[in-house]
């Protein structure tokens, strides 16, 4: 085999191939050239659509500019002011000729334009007055039975709120009330006519159905193969090309924007100029149109598209010539590849023999390579490896054997530690039953004798002649009785809970009914501080929970909202919803928690040790009981507070609770 010295490298050989095929260049070049022919396209593109856009917007500004004329001329019309004023000075005769000199002109001026619907003169209690309809190429007067009261429509409650000079125009947009005339939208203009002495006498309108108007500019526009519509200011249809009408009133679904889900295409309701080209296979250009000469707040869109795959047709083709020549290059570099590849990679594979021989065990393998290039220096420091890696694998045995020992030591003194572990948790367990088993039962012990003194005190205290004194003893007796009755029926209620025996009893209840139940039951202790305590309620009318737990949960939250708070302080009670969840917060004006001791105030038996709250009696029971009813409905409750500014416990629980299995 002949030597080429300057083959006798990886580098030069694989750099010798690819001078050879140059694929590389060929590749760079096409799609340079792609991609420049695609962004010269594209852009002529774009500004051909935005041409014809701004155009089409402004034929249109041009033909409701004469609309704008028209009512403008007929709100100054002499008939109309003598009409106005006759009707002032209460002349009957007058009124009756100068409305039939009214109706003349209205007929002459709808009949002579054709593209009003409807000319309509209304006075200023709303009823129309005189009534010109153009419809099927004719021209009527509608009769005294035909004409309305129309005090409650838009347009007119509108244009009797403008000025002299203003003008109304329908918006036809979603806010507003839609007029439709044979599937066609119609678009009203309108004026407020004064009499001679400047009194707001009335209206003047005129209606055209919005196709009828718009579809001939649109149609010459379509002439150009560029898809030309209307919309208003929301994104919905208000003219298309080529319909007569549209199938639907536009407010029934026909939206361009609900075609593009991207957040660029909201720009087109920007009420500016413009166009769109990334995130589309068409190139969009959009130009606002403004019906009225005065409010720029009314507009609609004119929006042009034409489609890339027109516009990239002539480049397909010279990606399939494009695609032959690199074909054919791939071809040419496969072949010279190929003889190449045979002489790098025949030394490579016997290295990939000598490896496998490595990995099986054998860490002497033979290399049989006499290469002076970089595969033969790589064989070489194979071999020198394999040596290195036959030392360190002995060495490597040898401290495995000593870690396995160290580690079978180790592992048996875990093991005794795990099995005391194990000892350690059945006695605290078996020690926690008894807890809960020796407060069951010293409670229950306690509630039958105490329940019979409360019995006895309030009979006494109701029915035997007590003087002063010893009423008092007895009521003190009775009071504090009540409170150790309320503390043993807590402990009760928590070693169920904790023995996990307490249920919840589901029920659908009205969540604010439950709340203003607490306040009345409160309210004697709100008045001895006068506390002020308001209520707001949004968004949520029944839950499904257990309204006893959830009633025992407002009482201790609102209970501690009284003891803790100042004197003539405040109390707010918040209840809204959040997904599927109802949120219920209690915020007060008190002293205040410090943010060390948030996390500890659920515990059991946990009071505040502080010199702020020694002088308020309490188990600690409440919110222990409270967070176990809010988690066993599934929620979760909490507080917030700062020392001398109030405190806020919230709770939130599913609106639809579920029991648990």
């Amino acid at each position: 085999m002949i030597s080429i010295p300057f083959l006798r490298r990886i580098r030069n050989k694989f750099i010798a191939t690819y001078l050879i095929v140059l694929l590389v260049p060929v590749v760079a070049i096409g799609f340079y050239s792609i991609n420049f022919t695609i962004d010269y396209l594209e852009n002529d593109a774009l500004k051909v659509v935005e041409q014809q856009a701004e155009i089409t917007a402004k034929e249109i500004e041009k033909s409701l500019g004469v609309a704008e004329s028209d009512i403008d001329f007929l709100s100054q019309s002499a008939s109309l002011r003598a009409l106005a004023d006759a009707k002032n000075r209460r002349s009957v005769i007058e009124y009756i000729i100068y409305r039939e000199r009214l109706i003349e002109e209205f007929y002459n001026f709808a009949n002579s334009k054709k593209a009003y619907s409807s000319v309509v003169y209304i006075d200023e209690a709303g009823k129309e007055v005189v009534k010109i309809v153009y419809n099927w190429n004719q021209t009527f007067i509608a009769t005294t039975s035909a004409l309305y009261d129309v005090s409650d429509e838009e347009y007119f409650q509108k244009t009797m709120t403008l000025s002299r000079g203003q003008l109304y125009v329908s918006s036809l947009d979603l806010t507003s009330t839609i007029k439709t005339e044979s599937g066609d939208l119609i678009v009203s203009y309108a004026k407020p006519v004064f009499d001679s002495n400047g009194i707001k006498r009335g209206i003047v309108l005129i209606s055209f159905p919005a196709q009828r108007v718009l579809s001939p500019i649109l149609e010459l526009s379509a002439r150009s193969n560029l898809n030309t519509f209307i919309l208003n200011k929301q994104g919905y249809y208000i003219s298309k090309v080529g319909s007569s009408s549209l199938s639907n009133p536009y407010y029934a679904g026909e939206s361009f924007i609900d075609q593009y889900k991207a957040e660029g295409f909201l720009k087109i309701l920007s009420g500016t100029s413009g166009t769109i080209s990334e995130g589309t296979d068409q190139i969009i250009a959009y130009s606002p149109v403004f019906p009225s000469s005065t409010d720029r707040n009314n507009f609609w869109i004119v929006v042009v598209t034409y489609s890339t795959n027109t516009l990239f047709e002539p480049i397909s083709i010279f990606e399939n010539s494009f695609i032959l020549i690199v074909m054919s290059t791939i071809i040419i570099a496969v072949f010279f590849g190929v003889i190449m590849a045979d002489r790098i990679t025949r030394p490579l594979r016997k290295l990939v023999y000598a490896s496998r021989s490595l990995a099986q065990g054998d860490l002497n393998p033979k290399i049989d390579i006499d290469s002076e290039d970089e595969v033969g220096e790589l064989a070489k420091a194979f071999g020198d490896m394999s040596k290195d890696l036959k030392k360190s694998y002995e060495d490597l045995e040898r401290k495995v054997k000593e870690r396995t020992l160290e580690l079978q030591k180790a592992n048996k003194k875990l093991s005794e530690t795990n099995i005391e572990l194990v000892e350690l948790n059945k006695k605290i367990s078996e020690a926690n039953k008894l807890k809960s088993q020796f407060l069951a039962n010293i409670t229950h012990e306690l509630r039958t004798p105490l329940t019979s003194i409360i019995g006895f005190s309030e009979v006494v205290l109701n029915e035997a002649k007590l003087n002063e004194e010893q009423a008092d003893y007895l009521e003190t007796i009775l009071r504090n009785g009540e409170i150790l009755l309320k503390l043993i029926n807590d402990i009760l209620e928590l070693s169920r809970l904790d023995a996990g025996k307490s249920k919840l009893y589901l029920t659908e209840f009205n969540l604010q009914d439950a709340i203003n139940k607490t306040l009345k039951i409160v309210s004697p202790l709100s008045k001895d501080k006068n506390i002020w305590i308001s209520l707001n309620v949004q968004d949520i009318e029944n839950v499904v929970a257990d309204e006893d737990k959830i009633i025992e949960v407002l009482l201790n939250l609102l209970t501690n909202a009284i003891k803790f708070n100042v004197e003539k302080g405040k109390i707010a009670v918040r209840a809204f919803r959040i997904d599927d969840h109802v949120r219920v917060e209690i915020e007060d004006t008190g002293i205040g928690i410090k943010k060390e001791e948030l996390d500890i105030i659920f515990d059991e038996f946990r009071q505040l040790d502080s010199s702020e709250t020694k002088a308020y009696r309490g188990t600690g029971l409440g919110l222990s009981i409270s967070k176990h009813y809010v988690e066993l409905h599934g929620g979760l409750i909490w507080a917030e507070s700062e020392p001398g500014k109030g405190s806020t416990f919230i709770f939130e629980i599913p609106i639809e609770a579920e029991e648990e299995e």
